[in-house]
């Protein structure tokens, strides 16, 4: 099996300058930096992502952090393709 880059797969599903509001509380915008692939988020949606069971068996309250602006932040290249797929359908990016 080839190893999964989260990056290229983004960028070939055109997801590199994705921003979208869930639902009207949920929003997250994902950026690629130099420092890697992340997703910004607010805190409603770090909170729906913390309580679902699929993504909680990965993702913790540790996978946040918090930029100089505030800002959530979850970075994503440390996850596999199943990893990422949950996230993905979670937050609605269809690929």
């Amino acid at each position: 099996m080839e190893n999964f880059n989260l990056k290229k797969f983004l960028v070939e599903n055109k997801l590199t300058s994705n921003s979208r509001m869930i639902n009207e509380n949920l929003y997250y915008n994902y950026q690629d930096s130099k420092t890697g692939a992340r997703i910004i988020m607010n805190d409603d949606t770090m909170d729906a992502i913390l309580d679902d069971p699929q993504l909680q068996d990965f993702i913790t309250q540790k996978s946040f952090t918090r930029n100089n602006k505030g800002e959530i932040v979850l970075g994503v290249d440390w996850m596999d393709y199943d990893q990422f797929d949950k996230l993905a359908n979670f937050l609605g990016i269809k690929y």
